[in-house]
């Protein structure tokens, strides 16, 4: 019987959490980490509503970049946006005559935490979104930014 109860406090409980955060049980406590080879969407980065914002604007020839796998994006998002330069270091060399959207996820399933060398947390102190995206919980799990290029010339020169 404890074992049964050890196995459903370690693998089946549906308290929510990020692929295996930190856990306590019997007054241990679990390491979480990266599981490699795992799969589904244990939580919800509000895709829908993303998708629903980017729909909205006036025109749909739009430059975005992310932290998250690109499969995702194009999957939910509106067809005819860019995907570019979406990468943990600057990649040098930006083209964003009309401005540049930024997607930062908190948690994204590519695990890149850091966009162009900034957490989640740099982006806000340096930049204020145009929206932020909010999960069941209430929890920010997205921000979309848009920088000009003189705004990007400046914070990464």
């Amino acid at each position: 019987m404890l074992l049964a109860y050890v196995s459903y406090e370690v693998f089946v409980d549906h308290q929510p959490e990020y692929p295996l955060q930190p856990k306590r049980v019997f007054h241990m406590e679990l390491p979480g980490g990266n599981p490699v080879g795992a799969f589904g969407f244990p939580h919800s980065n509000n895709w829908r509503g993303i998708a629903k914002w980017f729909e909205r604007l006036p025109s749909q020839d739009l430059t975005v970049v992310t932290n998250e796998k690109l499969e995702i994006p194009r999957f939910y998002m509106p067809a005819g946006l860019q995907y570019r330069y979406g990468r943990p270091e600057f990649p040098g060399n930006i083209q964003a005559e009309n401005g540049l959207y930024v997607l930062v996820l908190t948690r994204p399933q590519s695990w890149m935490n850091e966009l162009w060398g900034w957490s989640w947390e740099e982006w806000h102190e340096n930049f204020v979104p145009q929206d932020n995206f909010l999960d069941e919980e209430g929890e920010i799990v997205a921000s979309v930014f848009i920088l000009t290029e003189e705004q990007i010339n400046r914070a990464f020169p």
